[in-house]
């Protein structure tokens, strides 16, 4: 079986999809994050210290380690600028003027 016809038979169950989308959107935030450090030749640290939080805090969280309240993530996407559409809101942009989409 491919997965896209597993994915589509799995997701047919939308509390398991909610899920899985769930995590795809942590992963794309994650990814924007290690792109705002990079472009901004920035530490963990330092924009932990932006943040209000331990270092530890931000590792964890970029190793998936952990599940972060929303007040957390809320200040990571502002800090990254994020343009979120809640018309269309699997979609992301923010300042490296990518655009993610969380696909079903």
């Amino acid at each position: 079986m491919l997965w896209e016809e597993l994915k589509k038979e799995l997701f047919q169950d939308e509390v398991l999809k909610l899920a899985f989308d769930a995590g795809e959107l942590k992963i794309k935030i994650i990814k924007e994050l290690m792109l705002y450090l990079k472009k901004n030749n920035m530490t963990q640290e330092q924009f932990s210290e932006k943040i209000g939080v331990k270092q530890q805090v931000i590792s964890k969280f970029v190793k998936g380690e952990i599940n972060p309240r929303f007040d957390f993530v809320a200040k990571i996407l502002i800090l990254l600028k994020a343009d979120i559409d809640f018309q269309e809101p699997k979609k992301i942009k923010n300042c490296t003027n990518s655009s993610h989409e969380v696909k079903a």
